[in-house]
């Protein structure tokens, strides 16, 4: 499942040595799950509040890709089981607090599904602090999988040891490298001419998810950072 996934994602400046400060996450970056045989799907995530003041947040669910065209998606947050007509809704997360997060998948045809969902979250007092999350069940085809827009961002050199720039980067705000497991392995701020440095980021392959300000992934590219 998940080289589709990657495989979908690839076809759609500081130093950087300071990680842009997240008041919440949502973890894993990306969660993956099953159709269940006769029984709603929950493909799961957590939101946390990392710091120690109440949060007035807001998510947003975009609905990438879907079959049949008879299933449905919802959103369930910390507080409510929404029903699959609601795509924003408001929420408060006290400090330290931590809460689902998740896509509940409806299919109750007999034919085969799929469905790819984000859900953006964004502080209500500070829209730039905002971050996404990606919900991915079952495979949707290739051809249905739309999960980014095209982009002409390039990210250089590829595979780098301690720097890279971006090209064409000039509506991105954040940059978020995902492992292959889903969890968010760093995530940078961004700015135009921006040299990054991430001397945190462990060597290995990882996709990197590319922001604008309001949380929305404009590209994703598939990167290897070598000793």
């Amino acid at each position: 499942m998940k080289s589709l996934f990657f495989s979908a994602l690839l076809c759609i400046g500081i130093s950087g040595q300071t990680d842009a400060q997240a008041s919440f996450s949502i973890s894993p970056a990306i969660s993956y799950a099953q159709v269940s045989p006769n029984s709603d799907t929950v493909a799961r995530g957590v939101i946390t509040n990392l710091t120690n003041q109440p949060l007035a947040l807001t998510w947003i669910r975009e609905v990438l890709a879907i079959q049949p065209p008879t299933a449905m998606t919802a959103v369930l947050d910390p507080y409510l089981s929404h029903l699959p007509s609601r795509n924003t809704f408001n929420f408060s997360l006290m400090p330290g607090d931590s809460g689902e997060m998740s896509i509940v998948y409806f299919n109750y045809s007999e034919d085969p599904g799929c469905a790819l969902v984000r859900i953006s979250v964004i502080n209500q007092n500070n829209p730039a602090d905002s971050t996404s999350a990606l919900y991915e069940i079952n495979n949707c085809t290739s051809t249905a999988i739309h999960p980014m827009p095209q982009s002409n961002i390039r990210l250089y050199p590829n595979p780098f040891s301690s720097t890279f720039r971006l090209e064409g980067a000039d509506g991105v705000a954040h940059l978020r490298f995902i492992q292959a497991d889903g969890r968010e392995a760093l995530r940078l701020a961004a700015a135009p001419g921006q040299v990054y440095m991430p001397a945190s980021l462990p060597p290995g392959m990882y996709t990197v998810m590319l922001e604008d300000n309001t949380g929305k992934a404009v590209q994703s590219i598939l990167v290897q950072k070598i000793p």
